[in-house]
């Protein structure tokens, strides 16, 4: 039998893992093996000297148990991320990871007690920083090995700090009968996806500012931002990474914030060295390389210029600007990715990375909208894929007022009922499944040829706005037809519909899509 590459590089992987399974827990000290045992259910008694091969022993037994592999024949299904940090970095340091979120008070208290000298004024990046680099002192400190989150190093968090902590990132606890004990075992299992929440947010809240190459001058001063050109989520969303406490009766109120960011305008310093900290890492591969790489992508994907690859008929277009939903969702933003799940009655974790919410939105592409009615008020504030942008300038003639609210109203009829036949026909059967399927296909065109309509309607600027939802930050140099391509393929990736086929053509599908978009995957798994 001849095996493919794919499963025997599986098999490879398997084997490297168990075999550094089996040396990790040698780098562990008793305490963090018994810390990890107790925190996975078993009963070990602290005071009670067993064996310390005994516990590795034990530790590793559930370290697999935890980390067994799925089964090959369910390759297609995405496999949902935990968040556990030995998963992933079973061989490293805590110290990487673990006082990311930290409160500065909290920091303060455990450099405190390890005796490691700091700047009162410090900001809280230069306190997480110091903490990392005395992380061995700490650990020895608190009698921890360094490779695992024990009690210990939250010694001097008080039941307020852990309440707030785990308020911050949403997490939910029994109000009425939660000890501190409960509340400490929260704050753990949580808090290295809790960091890689933080990191993704505060990734994609940088890049989006694109404040480095916008205000950063040539003496390495920030003096040139300006906090009144960012609106006030942006504002709030940057005081709140920062953990700088906000006057809850004013936190809604523009003046206030733009005062309070000014005050604190320092720690745009750190943003610069935390970004730089964050490429090194690469993060994020599709935000840290820029529009600029994002946009060279779709061009080899769809054509440069404004002639698509394939420029022989609009069938062939349509089929380019189908390929390209995998590249689209690359480059969304994370409330936009959030937008798409919700737009399908599909709920995601709060901790949800970037990476996570792009790979549901992968797995569940081909679920039809449902909450049409949200697209005005949530997904795209002042704009509308029914109506035209805002309101028709002034220089249009009644004539192609008439003329664009026909396709309006073409659309407005197609979005209340087409959806709900697309989820029909995908729970009939057979030769009803590619009649209904073709139908709504056919449906969708038409819709797209609609929406050019009003897209071409529309000016540049508004194009590129419109764009901007997308996480698109448009170039000047663009013409209008091309915007108004992107717009129709980012409007068609995130309004669907893409329907499953029956349980019999699974199989074949996923060969296709193996074949269409096995370099994409690729990409997915190493971002």
């Amino acid at each position: 039998m001849k095996f493919s590459g794919c499963v025997l590089v599986a098999a490879a992987a398997i084997a490297v893992g168990a075999e550094s399974s089996t040396s990790f827990f040698d780098k562990w000290s008793d305490s963090d093996i018994k810390q990890y045992l107790k925190d996975n259910g078993h009963e070990v008694a602290d005071k009670v000297q067993q064996p310390l091969e005994s516990l590795k022993e034990l530790a590793l037994k559930e370290w697999q148990k935890h980390n067994e592999q799925k089964p090959w024949w369910k390759i297609w299904d995405n496999q949902e991320d935990s968040g556990s940090w030995l998963q992933e970095e079973s061989d490293s340091e805590v110290g990487d990871w673990l006082f990311d979120t930290w409160s500065a008070d909290s920091l303060k208290k455990l450099l405190k007690s390890a005796r490691l000298k700091y700047d009162s004024s410090s900001s809280r990046d230069a306190l997480v920083s110091t903490a990392k680099n005395n992380f061995k002192k700490i650990s020895d400190k608190v009698g921890a090995s360094g490779f695992y989150p024990s009690e210990p190093f939250f010694k001097h968090w008080e039941t307020s700090d852990l309440k707030n902590w785990l308020a911050e990132y949403g997490i939910s606890y029994d109000q009425a009968k939660s000890t501190r004990d409960d509340l400490l075992k929260k704050v753990r299992d949580n808090i290295h996806r809790a960091t890689k929440y933080y990191d993704d947010e505060r990734l994609e809240l940088l890049t989006s500012l694109n404040f480095l190459s916008d205000y950063y001058d040539n003496d390495g001063s920030l003096d040139a931002v300006d906090f009144s050109s960012w609106s006030p989520s942006v504002l709030k969303k940057w005081l709140n990474l920062h953990k700088v406490k906000l006057d809850e009766t004013l936190a809604e109120d523009r003046d206030y914030l733009i005062n309070l960011a000014t005050k604190s305008k320092n720690l745009l310093n750190d943003d610069v060295e935390w970004l730089s900290n964050a490429a090194q890492k690469q993060v994020s591969s599709s935000l840290s390389n820029g529009p600029d790489a994002i946009l060279s992508l779709w061009d080899s994907a769809v054509g440069k210029g404004d002639k698509p690859k394939y420029d022989s008929g609009d069938e062939e277009e349509e089929e380019v600007i189908n390929d390209t939903f995998l590249l689209d969702v690359e480059y969304w933003p994370k409330q936009k990715l959030k937008e798409f799940l919700e737009a399908r009655d599909i709920s995601y974790p709060v901790l949800s990375t970037r990476k996570d919410l792009r790979n549901m939105v992968i797995k569940y592409r081909s679920k039809p909208v449902k909450n049409l009615k949200d697209v005005d008020s949530a997904w795209f504030p002042g704009f509308s894929l029914g109506q035209n942008l805002q309101q028709w300038s002034v220089e249009n003639t009644q004539a192609a007022k008439d003329a664009l609210g026909s396709a309006r109203d073409k659309l407005r009829d197609w979005t209340s009922g087409s959806y709900e036949k697309a989820e029909d026909s995908a729970e009939s059967a057979g030769a009803e499944v590619k009649s209904n399927s073709k139908n709504v296909a056919n449906n969708f065109k038409q819709k797209m040829s609609d929406w050019t309509d009003i897209f071409e309607s529309w000016t540049a600027d508004e194009l590129t706005k419109y764009l901007n939802n997308f996480g698109i930050r448009v170039p000047t140099s663009f013409t209008k037809k091309k915007l108004v391509r992107m717009a129709k393929a980012n409007s068609k990736s995130f309004f669907g519909p893409r329907l499953e086929p029956s349980y019999f053509d699974r199989l074949n599908k996923k060969v296709r899509e193996w074949a269409n978009y096995g370099y994409s995957y690729i990409l997915q798994t190493v971002s």
